[in-house]
C-alpha cells in the first residue's frame, strides 16, 4: 500500500483525461504526463516539455485532446510540424470543406480580410442571394468569423458590416456551426 501512494498520479487532469487509466499501462508516461500539467497550472513549462505534453497523450490514446491542445496552442508553442506529423491535414481540410460549403449552401462569396489564428479567419461577405429568413443577414454585407475553435465543430460568427441597410437591426447576430458537412442553426444561439 505504501508503494502504491508513493506512484499515485494527481487527480487532477488535463481536461478530459484519465491519468489514472494511463499509469495502469504505462506509469512512467503518467508521470510526465502530470509533471508537465503541474509545470501548466504554474505557467512554467517551456515550449519543448508543451509539445512533449502533446506527443505523450497522443502515444498515450487521447489522441482527440493532444490535437485539440496542440491545434488551439499551436502558433505560440511553434507546433507546426509536430502538428503535421501527428495529424496531418484532418482539421484543416474539414475547415476548408466548411468555408466552401458556406459559399455554396447560402450562395455568396467570401474574401479572406485576416487569419487570426490557425484555422479561425475573417472574411467578409457582401451579401447572399438567397432568402431564407432564418438566414436574413446573410442578404446583406457581413463579417463573418469562421473558427475551429472547439475540439469537434466548425462555427461561423456573422454579424453587420457597415452600412446598415433600413431593414437591419444593428444589434442582430447569428451563430451557424457546421454539422454532418452543412451549415444550421447553433443550438447554443
Amino acid at each position: 500500500m505504501e508503494h502504491e501512494e508513493e506512484y499515485k498520479i494527481p487527480a487532477a487532469s488535463i481536461g478530459d483525461i484519465d491519468l489514472d487509466a494511463i499509469a495502469k499501462s504505462n506509469l512512467d508516461m503518467a508521470k510526465e504526463i502530470a509533471r508537465i500539467d503541474e509545470l501548466m497550472n504554474q505557467g512554467k513549462e517551456s515550449k519543448e516539455e508543451f509539445l512533449d505534453l502533446c506527443r505523450l497523450l497522443f502515444e498515450a490514446g487521447s489522441v482527440e485532446d493532444s490535437e485539440y491542445l496542440l491545434r488551439r496552442n499551436l502558433e505560440y508553442y511553434n507546433g507546426e510540424s509536430l502538428y503535421a506529423k501527428l495529424f496531418g491535414t484532418k482539421k484543416h481540410d474539414e475547415y476548408s470543406d466548411a468555408i466552401a460549403m458556406l459559399e455554396s449552401q447560402f450562395e455568396t462569396k467570401l474574401a479572406l480580410v485576416e487569419e487570426t489564428d490557425y484555422l479561425i479567419s475573417k472574411f467578409h461577405s457582401n451579401g447572399s442571394s438567397l432568402k431564407d429568413d432564418r438566414f436574413h443577414m446573410l442578404s446583406y454585407p457581413c463579417e463573418i468569423i469562421i473558427e475551429y475553435a472547439k475540439k469537434d465543430i466548425i462555427e461561423a460568427d456573422i454579424g453587420y458590416r457597415e452600412p446598415f441597410q433600413e431593414t437591419c437591426d444593428p444589434q442582430d447576430y447569428l451563430l451557424l456551426s457546421f454539422i454532418n458537412e452543412t451549415w444550421g442553426l447553433n443550438a447554443e444561439a
